[in-house]
């Protein structure tokens, strides 16, 4: 992502993160959303940073209320997330009991935005 220079920027790359978390979400493509996610958090901290600015105060108030409540969809969206994130884990170790884990999931080939998978087989975590 590029630094934008101008409030306007800034909200438009914000918008097509936001776009992209809805797709990621849309597609259950958990390590595109992890991606995405970074992404959206620093379009959300350029926006904040270029509202400082003096440029800012001639920003219509539907956009301003807009980008206000953003920090609350952007702390919404990380619940969701970390609840998503936790529920595909125990999903991952369910269907692993037991199982021969494959290369897609092994704790030494899979991450969950940074955080191993561990599987479960009965006899501890490996």
């Amino acid at each position: 992502m590029s630094n934008p220079e101008t409030v306007e920027d800034a909200v438009r790359h914000w918008d097509e993160a936001m776009a992209a978390v809805q797709a990621a979400v849309h597609d259950a493509d958990y390590a595109a959303l992890c991606r995405q996610m970074r992404r959206v958090r620093l379009a959300f901290r350029d926006v904040h940073q270029l509202l400082g600015q003096p440029e800012a105060a001639s920003l219509p108030a539907t956009l301003r209320e807009r980008l206000q409540g953003g920090n609350q969809r952007l702390e919404q969206l990380q619940r969701d997330v970390s609840v998503w994130r936790d529920d595909l884990q125990a999903k991952i170790e369910q269907r692993a009991v037991g199982r021969r884990v494959s290369r897609a999931y092994h704790p030494n080939h899979a991450s969950l935005c940074g955080r191993d998978v561990r599987i479960r087989t009965g006899k501890g975590l490996e």
